[in-house]
């Protein structure tokens, strides 16, 4: 098991101005090999951090706590029920809340665009999306259609996430969204075989989204997304599922490895 990393002290980071402007909310479940990197990264923008645990069996939550997080904690059901959980428990204060998942990182540019300057964006600007890309054994995969554009950034009591079992979306209930410069990385240091079993998770749990679509189109909708993830959303709704299930991969296949440039 990780310990805690004595020799590293608690950053001191310049580019932080505004404090109590913005909270950032990350949901934890034995995240020792990345807390402290996501934690710190954060403090690049405010120190205002909560972690909101599943109850770790390693020392994520020592961790989090020596470099400065509050730990919360909250058994898990899914992403979305956590957050909503979090939104509604939590003692927020600030205008602004920010999630980040344990394993992303916000990059310097992203911080230096964030740290100081919410208190000047326009009153009717409710949620601010960010560019997100996906990193695989330490390096940027820049094809295949991965990167995301996604609102991580809102104005307290402006905005829900979708209550689904995958791809859950922060959606604004009112006003607009703004993309801001900058990104964040998703960079997950777990082994191959680990990523291979979170696709397996995860692959369930798209199949969850696909039953309730189906037979309870009521509680599926598009409204508030980017429209990256809108299009998304309608093409597989409406055209993806609609395949006979031989070509399903094979339309999948080619969208990604010749539209998306992923050869």
């Amino acid at each position: 098991m990780l310990t805690r990393p004595a020799s590293i002290p608690k950053l001191h980071n310049p580019l932080v101005h505004d404090n109590n402007g913005l909270t950032v909310l990350i949901l934890t479940f034995n995240e020792e090999r990345h807390i402290a990197r996501c934690i710190q990264s954060a403090q690049q923008i405010t120190t205002n951090i909560f972690i909101i645990d599943s109850f770790s069996t390693d020392d994520t939550v020592g961790i989090a706590e020596y470099f400065g997080a509050i730990v919360w904690k909250n058994k898990f059901f899914n992403h979305a029920a956590q957050l909503t959980w979090a939104m509604d428990n939590l003692p927020i204060q600030t205008e602004w809340v920010m999630r980040i998942d344990a394993d992303e990182v916000v990059s310097l540019e992203l911080a230096s665009c964030i740290s100081g300057n919410l208190s000047y964006i326009d009153s009717d600007v409710n949620g601010l999306i960010i560019r997100r890309r996906v990193c695989f054994n330490g390096q940027v995969i820049n094809f295949g259609g991965i990167s995301h554009w996604v609102l991580r950034v809102w104005r307290r009591d402006f905005a829900r996430v979708e209550q689904r079992w995958m791809d859950e979306h922060m959606v604004l209930i009112s006003g607009r969204a703004l993309k801001i410069k900058g990104d964040f990385f998703d960079d997950n240091l777990n082994s191959i075989s680990w990523w291979t079993d979170k696709h397996n998770i995860y692959s369930t749990r798209e199949a969850i989204d696909i039953l309730r679509s189906k037979y309870f189109p009521s509680v599926e909708g598009c409204q508030g997304l980017t429209s990256q993830a809108w299009l998304r959303r309608i093409v597989k709704k409406y055209v993806y599922f609609f395949y006979p299930l031989v070509f399903e991969h094979s339309y999948t296949f080619s969208i990604d490895y010749f539209s998306h440039l992923e050869f």
